[in-house]
């Protein structure tokens, strides 16, 4: 048809994929197109298979991959962030999910990094706050035994 421009539709009337291929019928033109993803499609089409399958250390090289070759593609912030989040590594998810302001996902990391450094640090906490509470306690028990000591040598 004279006045179409390849690449555009018509009347796109279905939308498929096969494997990693994306076909579009468009129902005006009586036409398929078929899109092949780029390596940079594929990078991000491995990265998200790692993820379901559960190896997330590959999945964040794939995202990190993606990020080397486009620095602004939310997806990989993401993507990088949740891999991070699955490897219980908080801190640095929490990196990514900031970087791009998915405050959903920020809270959640950081309620499971506060819920682990309380878990490190619960032992000091306790002695910190024992020593804020006891301390004047003690204080005052030696100071009243002092000047009990004092009064007994004065007599």
């Amino acid at each position: 048809n004279s006045g179409n421009i390849e690449g555009f539709f018509r009347l796109p009337a279905a939308i498929e994929h096969i494997n990693r291929d994306l076909f579009v019928l468009d129902q005006a033109n009586g036409s398929v197109t078929v899109f092949t993803p780029t390596g940079f499609g594929n990078l991000i089409y491995d990265a998200t298979d790692y993820y379901a399958k559960g190896e997330y250390d590959k999945s964040a090289e794939q995202w990190e991959e993606v990020l080397k070759l486009n620095g602004n593609y939310d997806l990989a912030y993401e993507g990088l962030g949740k891999s991070y989040l699955r490897q219980e590594k908080y801190k640095e998810a929490m990196e990514y999910f900031k970087t791009k302001r998915f405050k959903k996902s920020y809270s959640k990391a950081f309620m499971y990094y506060r819920k682990e450094w309380i878990e490190k640090n619960l032992g000091w906490v306790v002695l910190v706050l024992c020593i804020i509470i006891f301390v004047p306690f003690i204080v005052k028990a030696i100071k009243n035994f002092v000047r009990e000591l004092k009064s007994l040598w004065v007599i």
